[in-house]
């Protein structure tokens, strides 16, 4: 039996690991556990994309938080899904987070108990747990935004920040100067919206800095039918009032022209078609940044995809599936819904800790916009 099996099976043994680490994420000890009580959630944006939080029996004091335990204040945790699959545990990563604020719970008359909050990696350079600039931050003009990235993180001084950044010809047209008091996040933000990319940790604390998926032609991992018995319940919801379909995008102005791109719905089999319900337009994208056509047209187009996903989306319960996380696409089928095996981007979901627990998620439909 497969582990995508064994997660229908009404009997099932999960398996929850978490290991602490120290501040270079060299391992310090495991602590496994059929059940914790506690919550996984996961976002699909910039930034901090994994928040989780659990509580551990603490009878012997050992989770207690000191300089030189597992629980110190620079350690960091890494958290493990699996499940027992024909007699061995096979296991799942699920993110590496710093350590928040723990919290110690003691009683003379009930269970002694740890409860832990943790941030995703990203909460190092958005101010949350580190990140802010002491001294004004200046990128000179030319610099190729690979370069831009690496350097940026080198200049962080934090340990064990692995960086994986794709490539791209695509060079800072001004120099970029942030002061003093904005955060190492504020400037990884200015450079994705420049591409229109993704910027995040991944469930192995790696810093992606990417374009995006191309969402036509990406694998669904999971299927959800009502005949399954892992589908509890769906909501399918349409958000009319905020729908757009027409995206202005203006940037530089180059030699007494502006830069200046328009994406709107032109599917003909849309429901948002422009030429079936009319130009919906959104307040113009400003960005000085964005200097050439094919730039001002990429942002377009990706903030035009936005716009037309949201409009429509379904919430729904299910038993936890480990297996899907933030950015993944499924197939949904509800008939009472209207829905027959279409495609879904998972924008949010919430894993419980536990096989007891039902999991939430929160899909936009995938569109085709042309």
């Amino acid at each position: 039996m497969t582990y995508e099996e064994m997660l229908l099976n009404p009997i099932r043994q999960p398996l929850y690991k978490i290991i602490f680490c120290d501040e270079n994420e060299n391992e310090i000890d495991e602590i496994i556990r059929h059940e914790i009580d506690g919550n996984l959630m996961t976002e699909l944006k910039n930034g901090i994309r994994r928040t989780c939080n659990f509580t551990l029996e603490n009878e012997d004091g050992v989770f207690l938080p000191s300089t030189d335990g597992l629980v110190s204040i620079n350690n960091r945790v890494k958290i493990y899904s699996g499940q027992i699959v024909n007699d061995q545990p096979e296991y799942i990563q699920q993110g590496v987070f710093i350590l928040g604020n723990p919290r110690a719970t003691g009683s003379s008359t009930s269970e002694n108990s740890m409860f832990f909050e943790l941030h995703d990696k990203f909460a190092l350079l958005d101010g949350t747990k580190n990140g802010y600039l002491i001294t004004d931050y200046l990128i000179p003009r030319g610099t190729p935004i690979e370069d831009a990235v690496l350097q940026l993180i080198q200049d962080t001084g934090l340990p064990n920040i692995p960086v994986l950044v794709y490539p791209t010809s695509e060079v800072t047209p001004y120099s970029l100067p942030m002061a003093s008091g904005s955060t190492y996040a504020d400037i990884l933000y200015k450079l994705a919206d420049f591409l229109s990319w993704e910027v995040f940790f991944d469930v192995y604390g790696v810093l992606r800095f990417q374009p995006p998926t191309d969402q036509m032609v990406s694998d669904y991992v999971w299927e959800f039918t009502t005949e399954q018995n892992s589908l509890i319940s769906s909501v399918r919801n349409f958000d009319w009032t905020n729908l757009r379909n027409y995206i202005v995008v203006i940037g530089d102005n180059i030699n007494g022209s502006l830069v200046r791109a328009v994406a709107s719905d032109q599917n003909i089999f849309s429901d948002t078609y422009v030429g079936k319900i009319g130009n919906i337009t959104a307040s113009p994208i400003k960005d000085s940044l964005i200097y050439t056509l094919p730039l001002a047209q990429d942002r377009a187009d990706y903030e035009l995809l936005k716009a037309i996903q949201k409009q429509e989306s379904v919430d729904i319960t299910h038993v936890p599936i480990d297996v899907v996380k933030e950015g993944d696409i499924v197939l949904l089928t509800n008939d009472k819904l209207g829905v027959n095996r279409e495609r879904y981007l998972i924008m949010k979901t919430n894993l419980p800790l536990s096989i007891k627990g039902e999991q939430t998620s929160n899909l936009w439909n995938v569109r085709d916009v042309v």
